[in-house]
């Protein structure tokens, strides 16, 4: 089975950083995304934003703590998508969030503020940022592949 989540958006507010209980800090970000289109009948240019609670545990979380993030930032987030209910004042409340936590998360700064470009990915090593300028595909005519085919 696969929970994957994979949001390209913007950061509505700089990055909330919390202790936990066993000495480690959690990461809040709050990322927008949105999709545009145009109307049909009117022809008008549609515009909806969604908004999208992303959760940060162990290095992850302390990645972003080390990155200065801010309002605008745009960001990459791969993680799996999690529900989780809590109490306040006698309602239950209900949370959908993406939660970047171990094996399968990647977050990566997309803003061209920041360079050089800053990815963390715990599939390649946990302990290691990697740091490298974002690459640009280049597309390729199919003519270019037909003499390469090894079969």
């Amino acid at each position: 089975m696969i929970n994957k989540v994979i949001l390209v958006g913007n950061l509505t507010k700089p990055p909330e950083i919390k202790p936990t209980s066993k000495g480690g800090v959690v990461a809040l970000l709050n990322l927008a995304t949105n999709e545009s289109w145009t109307d049909k009948q009117t022809g008008e240019k549609q515009e909806r934003s969604e908004y999208h609670r992303v959760t940060c545990f162990n290095k992850v979380a302390e990645i972003v703590q080390k990155l200065s993030l801010g309002t605008g930032t745009k960001l990459y987030v791969e993680g799996k998508l999690t529900h989780r209910s809590y109490e306040q004042n006698g309602v239950k409340k209900y949370i959908t969030e993406v939660e970047l936590s171990g094996f399968g998360s990647t977050i990566q700064v997309l803003s061209p503020k920041q360079t050089p470009q800053e990815k963390f990915s715990e599939d390649e090593n946990p302990d290691i940022l990697d740091v490298a300028p974002q690459k640009t595909i280049q597309p390729v005519g199919k003519e270019e592949f037909e003499d390469d085919i090894p079969f």
